[in-house]
């Protein structure tokens, strides 16, 4: 019902911009330009709302069943799984963002935009436009209807190769307000093209005496936002976490929330010397853990639902130095794609920890170690998330995970995920009931159905059948609809108590016609 009201909401308000941009056109007016810009942006995104949530209804209605098929689920109304794609996983030729389960996704975060600090321009215009030659978002948004898109804007104080430099333009930018602005238009024109619901900021590294200015500029996102989508305009960030820099205050905190719609912990890779050992351990002596990083933002005023854990779907290769008790060193990439991990677990035994902190195995005669997260260690993770009453998980990077893989979307499922809602055995059970109701009003309203029933007692025995199957049938709409694998068992069993219901009825009827 509620999804009726928004529709018949929006229908009003894209019939109210309509008019007013033909009243412009007419000549009714002086706004100026940016002022009609701003009404046909508005109107473009209503009508584009319009569209989405009539092909929402209209596939609910179509849906007449629900099954626990991967496929088939969909994220819990308490909980947020974001899903990264940056623009390098976009612009895979074997284009690996085909074969995501975007149903287990309530949020996906492209691109995207990584800043240069000096100009505002994006460093690379291919990343900057992935999302758009890729046809990924568009493809995620046919798949699931009910689905957020965030493009990504992002900075780590990387620019440039003299470390002083960096740390100059990145406070000379924080302090640049016009620079900002005319950045943050580019990036705002981006969000309309791809039709996407907000930002994901990520700066990080940001100077310690800038914290101030990156406040402001996130302010002014939020009002740059504002103007393109109104209160429906997202922005989403992602937290410090990285040993090497100051953690936010819990007066940064305050400031930020409200601004920011839901922070993001990045639970892994957080050390600033690479050592053997997870990547993303929920506790762990040796590095920052994810229970260390959620309690301190806790303590300092993230609201638990407006907190997301980031997990890591790739592992990494050390190689032991033969004679040395402490003697390691990564082999090969950084990062060992999960798909490549699970083709090479399946050669032999994996090992995961006590406290599901991750899984490895070993090579030992190439003295190689691999250190990742299978199925099982997810799931302990994705298990501690629920049971702190966190606001949900993200997934970096979606990318690797490609080929049709579906161990870690299992994971994510058994956790986060349930039956999809169907319309149709709502809309059937309400028909029903207003069926039953008529049965009984019928007999108490008018006295020509009470007479009949008298002078036809043949009848009332259909009669009174015809509320017992409706009742029956109000119980099965309402309660076994959609229902899981003992679908067919639970059908049975109530045609046959329906079988067994209607002669016992027609029998006592009988006896008791001959009583009255």
């Amino acid at each position: 019902m509620s999804r009726i009201i928004k529709l018949s909401f929006l229908f009003i308000v894209a019939f109210s911009m309509i008019t007013l941009s033909s009243c412009d056109e007419d000549g009714g007016g002086g706004g100026g330009g940016g002022m009609d810009k701003i009404k046909r942006k508005g109107a473009a995104k209503v009508k584009n709302k319009l569209r989405r949530e009539i092909r929402k209804i209209t596939k609910g209605l179509l849906r007449t069943s629900a099954s626990d098929k991967l496929g088939d689920l969909q994220v819990k109304e308490e909980y947020e799984i974001l899903g990264f794609e940056p623009s390098w996983t976009l612009l895979d030729g074997n284009k690996p963002f085909e074969s995501h389960y975007y149903n287990l996704l309530t949020t996906l975060v492209v691109g995207g935009y990584d800043l240069n600090p000096k100009t505002g321009e994006a460093r690379n215009d291919a990343h900057r436009d992935a999302p758009i030659s890729s046809g990924a978002v568009k493809l995620a948004q046919e798949k699931n209807e009910n689905l957020k898109v965030l493009y990504s804007l992002s900075h780590y104080g990387d620019f440039g190769k003299d470390l002083l430099k960096q740390r100059q333009n990145f406070e000379s930018f924080l302090n640049n307000t016009e620079l900002q602005g005319a950045m943050l238009e580019k990036v705002n024109d981006m969000i309309d093209t791809i039709r996407a619901d907000g930002l994901f900021i990520d700066f990080q590294n940001i100077p310690s005496n800038s914290i101030s200015n990156y406040i402001e500029f996130m302010k002014l996102a939020r009002e740059k936002g504002g103007e393109y989508l109104g209160e429906d305009y997202i922005i989403y960030t992602r937290l410090p976490t990285n040993e090497r820099e100051k953690y936010f205050s819990e007066e940064t905190i305050k400031e930020l929330e409200n601004v920011v719609d839901l922070f993001v912990i990045k639970g892994f890779d957080n050390i600033s010397i690479p050592k053997p050992g997870p990547l993303a351990p929920l506790h762990a002596k040796d590095r920052i853990d994810i229970d260390s990083l959620v309690e301190y933002y806790l303590a300092n005023g993230v609201r638990k639902k407006e907190m997301v854990v980031e997990f890591p779907l790739y592992g990494t290769v050390w190689n032991k130095i033969p004679g040395e008790e402490n003697g390691w060193v990564q082999a090969g990439e950084e990062a060992l794609p999960y798909r490549d991990i699970i083709k090479l677990a399946k050669t032999g035994a994996v090992y995961p920890t006590k406290d599901s902190s991750y899984a490895f195995f070993p090579f030992p005669d190439r003295n190689e170690y691999y250190f990742f997260d299978d199925k099982k260690t997810f799931h302990g993770k994705f298990s501690w998330i629920d049971e702190n009453e966190l606001g949900g998980i993200g997934l970096w990077a979606l990318g690797y995970n490609k080929y049709k893989g579906k161990k870690m979307w299992e994971s994510v499922a058994s956790i986060f995920a349930i039956p999809q809602v169907v319309l149709v055995p709502s809309i059937l059970t309400y028909i029903l009931i207003f069926i039953m109701m008529s049965f009984g009003y019928s007999v108490v309203r008018y006295w020509q159905v009470r007479n009949f029933l008298n002078k036809k007692r043949s009848y009332l025995i259909y009669f009174v059948a015809g509320i017992i199957v409706v009742a029956l049938l109000i119980f099965v709409a309402a309660y076994l609809l959609p229902r899981g694998k003992l679908q067919g068992m639970r059908i049975a069993g109530l045609m046959i108590i329906m079988f067994l219901l209607f002669p016992m009825a027609r029998k006592y009827f009988v006896t008791l016609r001959r009583w009255v």
